[in-house]
């Protein structure tokens, strides 16, 4: 199964929020120990390190937080074309739709969010991560399914 995780969660695994971390830090194990394949956009990327940077005021915590989610996450560029189709979306966040551009442009088979009423204009499907899981108990077949 392929996946693209979406900015808040990745967030609430990294600085552990309350109460999301649990169900978001399971998330990014199962992407870690190649149970899924996980994406994130380039665009996250750089949003991730400003919020972290930013609550954390430690550059090092922050420079290694970003270290593994290279590590762990297939990363997805984003071009001129995806913002000019995310700004003529129907969604209304653009960066909400920059996530949901990217996971069409890559066929993932879903979008892992908090946010749920941001992604209902989405052309690929958005999940809550405790979704997901029961998604996963329903259908196992979509575990470790792809070669590493």
């Amino acid at each position: 199964m392929r996946v693209l995780i979406d900015d808040c969660v990745i967030i609430d695994a990294l600085q552990n929020r309350y109460p999301f971390a649990d169900i978001a830090k399971e998330i990014v194990r199962y992407v870690a120990k190649r149970k899924i394949r996980g994406y994130i956009t380039a665009s996250s990327v750089t949003d991730i390190y400003y919020i972290m940077r930013k609550y954390i005021h430690n550059e090092k915590e922050t420079h290694d937080a970003i270290d593994k989610l290279l590590k762990i996450f297939e990363i997805i560029d984003i071009t001129n074309k995806d913002l000019r189709d995310a700004l003529c979306s129907k969604m209304q966040d653009f960066e909400d739709a920059v996530i949901s551009v990217a996971a069409k442009k890559y066929d993932l088979d879903l979008i892992i969010t908090r946010n749920l009423d941001d992604f209902k204009f989405s052309e690929v499907v958005a999940m809550s991560p405790n979704d997901f899981f029961e998604y996963l108990k329903q259908n196992p077949q979509d575990v470790n399914q792809f070669e590493v």
